[in-house]
Protein backbone atom coordinates (compact mmCIF):
# COMPACT_ATOMS: atom_id res chain seq x y z
CA UNK A 1 0.00 0.00 0.00
CA UNK A 2 2.71 2.23 0.92
CA UNK A 3 4.39 1.75 -2.70
CA UNK A 4 1.34 2.25 -4.37
CA UNK A 5 0.99 5.58 -2.66
CA UNK A 6 4.28 6.63 -3.50
CA UNK A 7 3.57 5.66 -7.20
CA UNK A 8 0.35 7.55 -6.89
CA UNK A 9 2.22 10.74 -5.38
CA UNK A 10 5.18 10.70 -7.92
CA UNK A 11 3.06 10.15 -10.48
CA UNK A 12 1.33 13.38 -9.30
CA UNK A 13 3.98 15.96 -9.11
CA UNK A 14 4.96 15.87 -12.75
CA UNK A 15 1.97 16.68 -13.88
CA UNK A 16 1.78 19.17 -11.75
CA UNK A 17 4.56 21.05 -12.30
CA UNK A 18 4.41 21.10 -15.82
CA UNK A 19 0.30 22.16 -15.95
CA UNK A 20 2.08 25.71 -13.09
CA UNK A 21 4.95 26.35 -15.62
CA UNK A 22 2.34 26.05 -18.42
CA UNK A 23 -1.43 25.96 -18.15
CA UNK A 24 -2.84 25.72 -21.45
CA UNK A 25 -0.18 22.67 -22.20
CA UNK A 26 -1.32 18.86 -23.47
CA UNK A 27 -0.91 17.76 -20.00
CA UNK A 28 -3.58 19.98 -18.78
CA UNK A 29 -5.60 18.95 -21.29
CA UNK A 30 -5.33 15.25 -20.97
CA UNK A 31 -5.93 15.49 -16.97
CA UNK A 32 -9.05 16.96 -18.08
CA UNK A 33 -9.89 14.15 -20.52
CA UNK A 34 -9.23 12.18 -17.75
CA UNK A 35 -11.17 13.42 -15.45
CA UNK A 36 -14.12 13.97 -17.40
CA UNK A 37 -13.90 10.09 -18.26
CA UNK A 38 -14.63 9.65 -14.57
CA UNK A 39 -17.39 12.09 -14.77
CA UNK A 40 -16.60 15.00 -13.04
CA UNK A 41 -16.82 18.59 -14.81
CA UNK A 42 -13.59 21.09 -13.85
CA UNK A 43 -13.17 24.33 -14.91
CA UNK A 44 -9.53 24.43 -16.77
CA UNK A 45 -8.31 27.62 -14.09
CA UNK A 46 -9.22 24.72 -10.82
CA UNK A 47 -7.62 22.36 -12.28
CA UNK A 48 -4.18 23.02 -10.62
CA UNK A 49 -5.99 23.64 -7.05
CA UNK A 50 -7.81 20.23 -7.63
CA UNK A 51 -4.67 18.36 -8.45
CA UNK A 52 -2.83 20.54 -5.23
CA UNK A 53 -5.33 19.16 -3.06
CA UNK A 54 -4.88 15.41 -4.62
CA UNK A 55 -1.39 15.30 -3.87
CA UNK A 56 -1.92 16.75 -0.61
CA UNK A 57 -4.31 13.93 0.24
CA UNK A 58 -1.66 11.29 -1.20
CA UNK A 59 0.80 12.56 0.69
CA UNK A 60 -1.09 12.86 3.96
CA UNK A 61 -2.48 9.19 3.64
CA UNK A 62 0.83 7.70 2.62
CA UNK A 63 1.61 9.80 5.97
CA UNK A 64 -0.98 7.59 8.07
CA UNK A 65 0.18 4.16 6.66
CA UNK A 66 3.89 4.94 7.28
CA UNK A 67 3.25 5.84 10.99
CA UNK A 68 0.55 2.66 10.93
CA UNK A 69 3.74 0.28 9.52
CA UNK A 70 6.11 1.74 12.01
CA UNK A 71 3.86 0.80 14.49
CA UNK A 72 3.28 -2.66 13.82
CA UNK A 73 7.11 -2.51 13.52
CA UNK A 74 7.49 -1.83 16.69
CA UNK A 75 4.71 -3.63 18.18
CA UNK A 76 6.25 -6.76 16.43
CA UNK A 77 10.06 -6.36 17.74
CA UNK A 78 8.64 -5.19 21.33
CA UNK A 79 6.62 -8.33 21.25
CA UNK A 80 9.53 -10.36 20.17
CA UNK A 81 11.90 -9.10 22.69
CA UNK A 82 9.32 -10.05 25.29
CA UNK A 83 9.26 -13.31 24.19
CA UNK A 84 13.24 -13.68 23.94
CA UNK A 85 13.52 -12.17 27.40
CA UNK A 86 10.68 -14.84 28.99
CA UNK A 87 12.24 -17.76 27.03
CA UNK A 88 15.83 -17.02 27.79
CA UNK A 89 14.50 -16.70 32.01
CA UNK A 90 12.57 -19.54 32.00
CA UNK A 91 15.59 -21.50 30.06
CA UNK A 92 17.75 -20.24 32.89
CA UNK A 93 15.70 -21.05 36.27
CA UNK A 94 14.88 -24.32 34.52
CA UNK A 95 18.75 -24.86 34.37
CA UNK A 96 20.39 -27.18 37.14
CA UNK A 97 21.87 -25.46 40.33
CA UNK A 98 25.65 -26.26 39.48
CA UNK A 99 25.37 -24.50 36.14
CA UNK A 100 24.29 -21.34 37.97
CA UNK A 101 27.68 -21.88 40.40
CA UNK A 102 29.66 -22.55 37.18
CA UNK A 103 28.95 -19.15 35.97
CA UNK A 104 28.56 -15.29 37.17
CA UNK A 105 25.21 -14.40 37.33
CA UNK A 106 25.58 -11.10 35.85
CA UNK A 107 26.44 -13.50 32.26
CA UNK A 108 22.57 -14.29 32.30
CA UNK A 109 21.57 -10.81 32.85
CA UNK A 110 24.00 -9.54 29.92
CA UNK A 111 22.63 -12.05 28.01
CA UNK A 112 18.80 -11.49 28.70
CA UNK A 113 19.92 -7.56 27.95
CA UNK A 114 21.79 -8.33 24.84
CA UNK A 115 18.63 -10.02 23.65
CA UNK A 116 16.49 -7.28 24.20
CA UNK A 117 18.81 -5.38 22.14
CA UNK A 118 18.55 -7.34 19.19
CA UNK A 119 14.68 -7.91 19.25
CA UNK A 120 14.39 -4.12 19.72
CA UNK A 121 17.64 -2.63 17.80
CA UNK A 122 18.61 -5.23 15.01
CA UNK A 123 15.32 -6.28 14.28
CA UNK A 124 13.50 -3.47 14.51
CA UNK A 125 16.19 -1.54 11.60
CA UNK A 126 16.36 -4.65 9.30
CA UNK A 127 12.30 -4.32 9.01
CA UNK A 128 12.66 -0.91 8.45
CA UNK A 129 15.29 -1.28 6.05
CA UNK A 130 13.17 -4.06 4.31
CA UNK A 131 9.93 -1.76 4.27
CA UNK A 132 11.97 0.76 2.66
CA UNK A 133 13.64 -1.55 0.44
CA UNK A 134 10.28 -2.67 -0.96
CA UNK A 135 9.41 0.57 -1.61
CA UNK A 136 12.46 1.50 -3.85
CA UNK A 137 12.38 -1.59 -5.44
CA UNK A 138 9.04 -0.71 -6.73
CA UNK A 139 9.40 3.05 -7.76
CA UNK A 140 12.87 1.33 -9.50
CA UNK A 141 10.24 -1.23 -11.55
CA UNK A 142 8.13 1.11 -12.07
CA UNK A 143 10.63 3.64 -13.97
CA UNK A 144 12.07 0.82 -15.81
CA UNK A 145 8.69 0.25 -17.26
CA UNK A 146 8.19 4.09 -18.25
CA UNK A 147 11.44 5.18 -18.95
CA UNK A 148 14.41 3.29 -19.38
CA UNK A 149 16.57 6.02 -19.84
CA UNK A 150 15.54 7.69 -16.58
CA UNK A 151 16.12 4.57 -15.30
CA UNK A 152 19.70 4.40 -16.81
CA UNK A 153 21.05 7.92 -15.91
CA UNK A 154 19.39 7.62 -11.82
CA UNK A 155 21.54 4.70 -11.73
CA UNK A 156 24.70 6.01 -13.05
CA UNK A 157 24.03 9.21 -11.32
CA UNK A 158 23.87 7.19 -7.86
CA UNK A 159 26.82 5.20 -8.55
CA UNK A 160 28.67 7.89 -8.82
CA UNK A 161 27.80 10.02 -5.70
CA UNK A 162 28.56 6.28 -4.21
CA UNK A 163 31.71 5.98 -5.30
CA UNK A 164 32.70 9.58 -5.02
CA UNK A 165 31.17 8.81 -1.20
CA UNK A 166 33.70 5.50 -0.91
CA UNK A 167 36.66 6.97 -2.44
CA UNK A 168 36.19 9.98 -0.23
CA UNK A 169 35.39 8.68 2.88
CA UNK A 170 37.04 5.10 2.93
CA UNK A 171 40.03 5.63 4.85
CA UNK A 172 38.09 7.55 7.61
CA UNK A 173 35.63 4.77 7.55
CA UNK A 174 38.50 2.07 8.30
CA UNK A 175 40.42 4.25 10.60
CA UNK A 176 37.55 5.22 12.93
CA UNK A 177 36.04 1.34 12.61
Amino acid sequence: LSSFLDLIGIGLVAPYVALVVNPDSSIAMGLLKWISLLGFRMLETSLVQTLGWMILVVFVIKTGVAILINRAILRFCFYQGVQLRSDLLATYQSAPYLNHLERNSSEYIYNVGLAATFSQDILQSILRLLSVGIVGLVIVVYLAFQDLLVLTLLVVMLGAVGGGFDKLFKKNLGRYG
